[in-house]
């Protein structure tokens, strides 16, 4: 469908803008010494929508469009002048009807005709939409031109293939794999289905990703690409592994295709649940300029990849993946500290949970907890993020840690803990009375509680609680040990300290202060209650593509 009206004259703006500045680079050109007898004459240019798929009742799959999209430019000087387009779709006579015209930028329709008088600030319009009739015939294809002219320009003519039909190429999940030791080899090969009415005309191309993400650090990624790299597939530059194959085939409706032999991602160290996934998107279908440039990725060396028929089986999928169970663990450590202050101090103290590693869990979902429990004679005055949050995201409506029971919280760790990584929260705490360091509940804990959906099998339990001690003035810090953190104060100090690292919040931190906050990421108080749980998370496919189907749910937790 066409472009949002509101979005035409930001669009419009921005265009006409770069042909000021086209037209001030031709005027500096001349002054540099080229005549006008020297420059190349303006002309129109046309970027069109290579094939449009005209909805014939089967729902569309994978991008595969049903607008066309036309963009129009002058190349050779400046062509200020308004812009006659001319859409000639009479061939589909009997095939489609012609809905949503564009008559906002002035286009008016005579029986399948479409003729548009634009302004010089249109640069892109959709001058109609297209469904089929109801003498339709599926698979039915026609030419349909596009002619563009001004004055002082010359004319520019493109054609737009028109099918009646819409492929939907869809996944299936691959069998799981578990048990797998690091470094092992993982062949797979990807299931594609056309569960349209109509085959794509000019081919389609198959994306593969991990769940690692761009933002993964290159020691903690859990997966890289193995195996021979075909002539036909083209990979991004490392550390990121993700890489897609080009194919020319049509596959025709009601057919099932899979690759000629296995593609290989190695599992790394640091994988201990994680996922391959893999997406279908059209080749052609979409204006050049907005498609994959294979310059920006490294082709292949190897023998061309191909497809060959498999029997049929359930495909339904925007984005399939392939389930990867390492057999690995993965050391997580709580973090806790000292208060150190005399009665009615404020202090601010981080504590959280840092992964040692050697596994790193990655995708959503098995993010974990941690629960604090406050020495006697402390309470909680607020908590709040100590590293910002990542670009894009909100803190959301959720506390970040809420009450179990009295002087008990439980904090939802809110991103994977990869390696090296950790998660951590300032407490703003109030000494309201110091405790014999031998009497009970003197001291706190940290206490680390893993995801129920992605054990960390982590065989180090030792160091799951940490201590939180108070001293007060001339006191030594009472009971415990175990790893600590934290900074800051307000009429007291905190001793311990956090290290930087990726994953969650990580850094220093500076003083806190008195405040009448609660536990909401806006300082806002929480409810109170005992038995409060950490909220289930179940982890969701990352389909890293613009303009695929929504993905049908087939499992609690899928790819991240």
């Amino acid at each position: 469908m066409g472009e949002p009206t509101g979005a035409r004259p930001a669009r419009r703006m921005a265009a006409g803008g770069l042909a000021l500045a086209c037209a001030a680079l031709g005027i500096a050109a001349g002054v540099g010494g080229a005549t006008p007898a020297q420059a190349a004459a303006p002309a129109l240019t046309l970027d069109v929508t290579p094939t449009v798929y005209v909805e014939a009742g089967a729902d569309g799959g994978g991008g595969f469009t049903s607008t066309l999209t036309i963009g129009i430019g002058v190349t050779g000087g400046a062509a200020g002048g308004p812009r006659h387009l001319v859409v000639d779709a009479s061939a589909l006579a009997g095939q489609v009807v012609m809905t949503d015209l564009d008559t906002q930028d002035g286009c008016t329709a005579q029986d399948l005709v479409v003729t548009c008088d634009l302004a010089s600030s249109v640069t892109r319009l959709s001058p109609f939409h297209l469904l089929a009739s109801d003498t339709a015939h599926t698979q039915f294809e026609a030419d349909v031109p596009v002619t563009a002219s001004t004055p002082g320009a010359s004319d520019a003519t493109a054609h737009v293939r028109a099918v009646i039909g819409t492929p939907a190429l869809l996944t299936a999940v691959l069998p799981e794999r578990t048990a797998v030791p690091p470094g092992t080899v993982l062949p797979f090969s990807p299931v594609i289905g056309n569960t349209g009415d109509a085959g794509p005309r000019h081919g389609f191309t198959v994306h593969f990703h991990t769940s690692d993400t761009t933002a993964t650090p290159a020691d903690a990624q859990a997966f890289a690409v193995a195996g021979e790299r075909p002539g036909n597939c083209h990979y991004a530059p490392a550390p990121r592994n993700d890489f897609w194959c080009a194919f020319p085939d049509e596959i025709a409706p009601g057919e099932v295709w899979t690759t000629d032999r296995p593609l290989a991602y190695q599992t790394r160290v640091p994988l201990m649940d994680g996922f391959i996934t893999y997406d279908i998107r059209p080749a052609g279908s979409v204006q050049p300029s907005q498609d994959f440039d294979p310059a920006d990725w490294v082709t292949g060396d190897g023998p061309t990849l191909t497809l060959r028929h498999i029997a049929a089986q359930q495909t339904g999928l925007s984005a399939g993946w392939l389930h990867v169970v390492a057999d690995q663990h993965a050391d997580y450590q709580a973090i806790g500290g000292t208060l150190h202050g005399k009665k009615g101090d404020v202090v601010a103290l981080n504590l959280g949970v840092r992964n040692a590693g050697p596994g790193s869990l990655t995708q959503a979902g098995a993010d974990g907890a941690f629960d604090v429990t406050l020495p006697a004679g402390v309470s909680l005055v607020k908590t709040e993020r100590v590293a910002a949050l990542p670009p894009g995201t909100s803190p959301g409506p959720d506390p970040l840690c809420v009450p179990r029971s009295a002087g008990v919280y439980r904090c939802a760790m809110r991103e994977p803990l990869t390696l090296n990584g950790q998660f951590v929260l300032r407490f703003t705490l109030r000494i309201d009375r110091l405790v014999p360091a031998t009497a009970k509940g003197a001291v706190g804990t940290v206490r680390v509680v893993p995801s129920a959906e992605a054990p960390t099998h982590d065989t180090n339990l030792a160091n799951d609680v940490a201590p939180i001690t108070v001293t007060g003035p001339g006191s030594t810090t009472t009971g415990g040990s175990g790893t600590s953190g934290g900074s800051g104060t307000s009429g007291g100090s905190a001793s311990g300290g956090t290290t930087a690292g990726s994953g969650g919040a990580t850094g220093g931190t500076t003083g806190g202060s008195s405040s009448t906050g609660g536990l909401t990421p806006d300082g806002s108080l929480a409810s109170t209650g005992a038995g409060a749980t950490l909220p289930a998370a179940g982890a969701a496919v990352i389909l890293l593509l613009a303009g695929t189907a929504a993905t049908v749910t087939a499992r609690r937790r899928r790819p991240a």
